[in-house]
């Protein structure tokens, strides 16, 4: 009996020394492991620097509370109007712009389809719908890409941290996507700045989810490159309908 509590005690001894060998060794993991997130961290850091950064012409902060008076929901017709109205005279319109100049404003979509969704209108259109744009228009539409870009920049310094956008799998400017719809709710000529969470209660159908993550969205970058190569859009009302009213939905971050 005493040689074998003797020989136990013997090997929780020896246990607890191979456990104090190997705690150096887990520390040591644990700071590589830390030192590793903290360069990841930096570098993204650098990467992003002077990409996300704040404007003084913009709002401190997205108000997700606009109220939309009166606002036409399901007429598109009074739709254009609405945004024509908007467009003419954004003064009268305050609550409902995020930001105006004098050749764009920018409003909160009334129907927003993500947590952070923008209607870039041009106070004076260069075509009255997508596949109407010329050549002639890309620098109006540059010039619409730039200001969407800053304000995507801004979007994200007010809100630095998003648990939704800021998945790793997807890279910085996939976050947000600038673009127009092959197939619109409305007539006229808009550009949108939408999150890529699709966070709201205004998608409750499929189109909802399908018009801006197939190609019946069409983005302002390739818009732009397209007009310089070929000189105009091309827009099948058939195929876009088919896409959109698809059965099979992709996921927007990691593609399954």
């Amino acid at each position: 009996t005493r040689k074998r509590k003797r020989e136990k005690r013997e090997d929780e001894k020896q246990r607890e020394e191979e456990m104090k060998d190997k705690r150096p060794e887990k520390k040591k993991k644990i700071d590589n492991e830390t030192s590793k997130t903290q360069e990841e961290i930096k570098k993204r850091s650098e990467k992003t620097k002077g990409i996300i950064q704040t404007n003084e012409d913009f709002p401190k902060s997205y108000n997700e509370d606009v109220v939309f008076k009166n606002f036409p929901h399901r007429d598109i017709e009074a739709f254009h109007r609405y945004l024509t109205l908007v467009a003419a005279k954004p003064e009268e319109y305050a609550e409902q712009i995020f930001y105006h100049n004098e050749d764009f404003v920018v409003m909160y979509h009334p129907l927003a389809k993500s947590s952070k969704h923008l209607l870039v209108v041009f106070t004076n259109p260069p075509a009255e719908s997508l596949d109407a744009l010329k050549k002639r228009d890309v620098e109006k539409l540059q010039q619409a890409y730039f200001l969407a870009q800053k304000i995507v920049s801004h979007l994200r310094a007010i809100d630095p941290y998003n648990p939704i956008l800021d998945d790793p799998r997807m890279k910085f400017y996939d976050t947000f996507r600038i673009g127009m719809l092959g197939i619109a709710s409305f007539n006229g000529l808009a550009i949108h700045i939408v999150s890529q969470d699709f966070d709201s209660m205004h998608v409750h159908r499929k189109i909802h989810y399908q018009s801006y993550n197939t190609p019946v969205f069409h983005s302002l970058k390739r818009v732009i490159k397209t007009l310089k190569s070929k000189g105009e859009i091309t827009i099948n009302p058939v195929y876009m309908k088919q896409v959109r009213s698809s059965k099979k939905f992709v996921c927007n971050r990691c593609g399954s």
